[in-house]
């Protein structure tokens, strides 16, 4: 049995799924058709006509193309990845420009720098907010390097005096 992999966009639930599925199960030599998000695995037996698959789906009112087939999932979720990471970054670039053409604020300048003069509270504060790379790794915020930062400026003043 061969598979084939086809991005559908304007899949938004169950129902979706089911009226896709019920399409294309009525194509000659498809045997299956399992999803992955907007993604369809069709399992077929001998030839494959990507025509009947393309106007099965827009008949349906789903949108495809002929670039969207695939016999490698990783090309079609590797292409959704890499739009939304630029839609994402330039996005996050023209926020971060926009707040210092119009207020004149650098965002890169809002952490304080780390020496023996800074407060408990900006300690705290900077601990939280060098952290966001933490959240977005493991989804946990490590303040025990906020603690330990502090602890450690405790024995630098302690050992000065």
């Amino acid at each position: 049995m061969k598979q084939v992999y086809i991005k559908i966009d304007g899949m938004h639930c169950s129902h979706c799924e089911m009226t896709i599925r019920n399409t294309l199960l009525k194509i000659k030599n498809i045997e299956s058709v399992e999803f992955d998000g907007n993604i369809a695995c069709i399992n077929y037996k001998g030839k494959l006509d990507k025509n009947k698959l393309i106007n099965a789906i827009l008949d349906k009112e789903y949108i495809t193309k002929e670039e969207y087939i695939s016999e490698d999932i990783r090309k079609l979720k590797n292409n959704i990845k890499l739009k939304e990471f630029i839609i994402i970054t330039f996005s996050i670039l023209i926020i971060i420009l926009g707040i210092n053409k119009l207020f004149g604020f650098n965002v890169f300048n809002a952490i304080p720098k780390i020496d023996s003069n800074i407060t408990y509270g900006m300690l705290f504060i900077t601990g939280l907010l060098t952290s966001i790379h933490c959240i977005s790794m493991c989804g946990a915020i490590n303040l025990m390097a906020v603690i330990d930062v502090g602890s450690k400026r405790n024995l630098k003043k302690s050992y000065s005096l």
